[in-house]
């Protein structure tokens, strides 16, 4: 456990819903799929690549009809690609109401972890999301049907990020966990990291910043909840900073892959400017870190205490160490990337550092 109590490495129960979550298990893929909203936009991959594919690279297939999909999901095309729903709204992405069957509260999670805001996923073999941290909260993740596989590493672990294509929320690795490059990145040489396969009633716990890159070894069904912690504001402050300056350097920029699909509405509004400007104006008094730690345990401790005593008590429920070496290439094995020909990647992603954030936060500060 951290010093302010709050657990700060990951944590795995085995089987744990079982107990909690018995209804929900009964279901198979099937009925999953018979439940869902259609049409809905799919991500589609090439099962075939040793390399991890980023979100902008594989293709995204909108208005997708519940006969298409189905027709996709049990045909010989699963052969050589692979399929993702996912990012789903939970609440909203079925045909009836399903939230009693998801019982966050049975995990000791208050409302404050705001349940209306879980995701849904169902991916088969092969579907993956590339390395990344989120920037907010922890996560909490619940494996309902197949096996999907987490490979985490240290927040303090150089995978060397970067904030292109930009998309709040998340910041991405540049090393291909899957296949990582010795050469070109070195610092991911003999790096820690921790492997957990997930299966039908398992639940994992996601401390705040930890890398992770998942991929689904068969067809695999999950629910997942991004808890947000008081200690968010610091990074809200970060977030809002990084795309006032972003939008400055893409203005006028036809370089669309300098940001991702999902942030091109929202930087082409001059409205959300103005949102972010304000947030910034009223935030920018010195949050205290420590004392923002403090509520995040005072918030979660009924969750903190559902770990601990899951710890102590049950056989099932291990704390987990970074304990497998990344092995890592000696030869060049990295795919090029059209981002790396971009002269604006290098100086953005210096800009976007912690530590220049940290410092143009601090002068808003004095000269408020």
């Amino acid at each position: 456990m951290s010093i302010m109590g709050f657990p700060n490495q990951p944590f795995h129960f085995e089987k744990v819903l079982n107990e909690l979550w018995p209804e929900i298990l009964t279901w198979d893929v099937e009925n999953f799929l018979s439940e869902l909203k259609f049409p809905m936009t799919i991500r589609t991959g090439q099962k075939q690549s040793i390399f991890s594919q980023k979100e902008s690279e594989v293709s995204t297939v909108a208005s997708v009809t519940k006969t298409e999909f189905l027709r996709r999901f049990h045909s010989k095309i699963c052969l050589h690609e692979w399929f993702y729903i996912d990012y789903k709204n939970a609440e909203s992405v079925f045909t009836k109401d399903i939230t009693d069957l998801l019982d966050w509260y049975k995990l000791n999670l208050p409302e404050a972890a705001n349940y209306k805001d879980a995701a849904f996923w169902l991916g088969t073999a092969g579907a993956h999301t590339p390395c990344h941290f989120d920037t907010y909260g922890f996560n909490v993740v619940v494996q309902l049907k197949g096996h999907k596989r987490w490979k985490l590493f240290y927040p303090g672990h150089e995978l060397t990020p970067t904030r292109l294509p930009f998309e709040e929320t998340t910041v991405y690795s540049q090393v291909d966990v899957r296949r990582p490059c010795g050469k070109c990145f070195p610092s991911s040489k003999g790096l820690k990291m921790i492997v957990v396969d997930m299966r039908e009633g398992d639940v994992l716990y996601v401390p705040k910043h930890w890398w992770h890159f998942v991929e689904c070894i068969e067809t695999a069904v999950n629910v997942n909840l991004w808890c947000p912690l008081p200690s968010d504001k610091i990074d809200q402050q970060k977030e809002a900073l990084t795309k006032l300056l972003l939008r400055k350097f893409t203005l006028g920029s036809e370089e669309s892959n300098l940001i991702h699909s999902s942030e091109i509405e929202s930087f082409a509004s001059n409205e959300q400017e103005e949102i972010e400007l304000n947030f910034l104006s009223k935030s920018k008094k010195n949050l205290d870190p420590k004392t923002l730690q403090e509520e995040d345990a005072i918030v979660y401790k009924d969750f903190i205490e559902f770990l601990k005593r899951n710890l102590e008590t049950n056989p099932n429920c291990k704390r987990l160490e970074p304990n497998i070496e990344l092995k890592t290439s000696t030869d060049c094995c990295c795919l090029n990337d059209q981002l790396d020909k971009n002269p604006w990647k290098n100086v953005i992603n210096s800009v976007l550092q912690n530590n220049v954030l940290e410092a143009a936060l601090k002068n808003l500060v004095e000269i408020s």
